[in-house]
Order: structure tokens, then sequence, then C-alpha cells
């Protein structure tokens, strides 16, 4: 977002902030559906000790080298 001169809102909420790159005209590359999966992740694993299984390791790991691989381009296109 910043690359793009974008401010983004404080939060880990994936689909706010996808929405707030949709309103600037900056494409995802993921579905709501893809982002939100993640969404439980960003605060869980970051405060506290919980277990989350809500998707598989391999699975995870596929869908945020997915986001980062087109973070990358974005960023390189700026």
């Amino acid at each position: 977002m910043t690359a793009r001169g974008l401010v983004p809102g404080r939060t880990h909420n994936l689909l706010a902030l996808a929405a707030e790159l949709n309103a600037a005209g900056v494409s995802t590359s993921h579905s709501p559906d893809e982002l939100a999966v993640l969404n439980p992740y960003a605060v869980t694993l970051r405060y506290d000790d919980e277990d989350l299984s809500l998707i598989g390791p391999q699975q995870a790991r596929q869908l945020i080298d997915s986001v980062l691989d087109w973070a990358g381009r974005e960023i390189s296109a700026s």
C-alpha cells in the first residue's frame, strides 16, 4: 500500500486492507473467501498461544506464498 502512496488503516483484517486497495483501484489477486481464511491467524498467532486449525499447514503456506508473490509483483511495478 505504501508503495502506491496509500496509508493503510490500522488493522490486521486482510479483508479491510483488500477493500482499501480495491477502493484505490488496485486489484488483489485473492478472493475475499481466500483472505478471510487467514484473518483469524493474524491476531491469534501474534498474541495467543491458541492452536488454530482452520486450514492445513501446507494449504496455509501455499496461500501465504501466493499473497507474498502478488505483493512482490505489486511493489516491483510501483
